[in-house]
């Protein structure tokens, strides 16, 4: 009778072992888990401030790309308006050139039916002169034969 009273109570205590196992192995499990998650919440963080870390090199690198870009962009508009002034002046100094040609050509016209006006002249005058002459000729001619007659 006493194994008998013993295996009651021996059970018991097999039991409650048994039922005490898996409660601590749960709270174990439960304690790694927290672990876990907090070298994973730890981790997370680290990343979080190396990503911004990552944004803030970024956004410095954009900075000096856009601040590269701009004097880049200033200095073709600078080009531009140097290119501009240099295409201007060559157009009016052609522009020039071509109404002072333009002028010396219609002057030289002028001049050259001027010159064409004096030669006409001088060719009349010519004529005129050898006329005179055979005049004065013809005069000396019959001055001679009235004063020999």
């Amino acid at each position: 009778m006493m194994v008998k009273r013993a295996i009651f109570p021996l059970t018991l205590f097999v039991l409650s072992l048994l039922i005490s196992f898996p409660n601590c192995s749960y709270s174990q499990e439960k304690r790694g888990i927290e672990e876990r998650l907090d070298a994973i919440e730890k981790h997370i963080i680290r990343l979080e401030i190396k990503m911004e870390e990552g944004q803030k090199a970024v956004n410095q690198r954009i900075d000096g790309l856009e601040t590269s870009l701009n004097k880049r962009i200033d200095d073709l508009h600078s080009f531009m308006n140097i290119m501009f002034g240099f295409i201007m002046a060559t157009l009016i100094f052609v522009v020039g050139a071509i109404i002072g040609l333009y002028r010396r050509f219609s002057r030289l016209e002028g001049i050259l039916e001027e010159r064409k006006e004096v030669e006409t002249r001088e060719v009349r005058l010519e004529r005129q002169e050898r006329e005179i002459g055979e005049l004065r000729e013809i005069v000396k001619g019959l001055q001679a034969k009235i004063a020999s007659s």
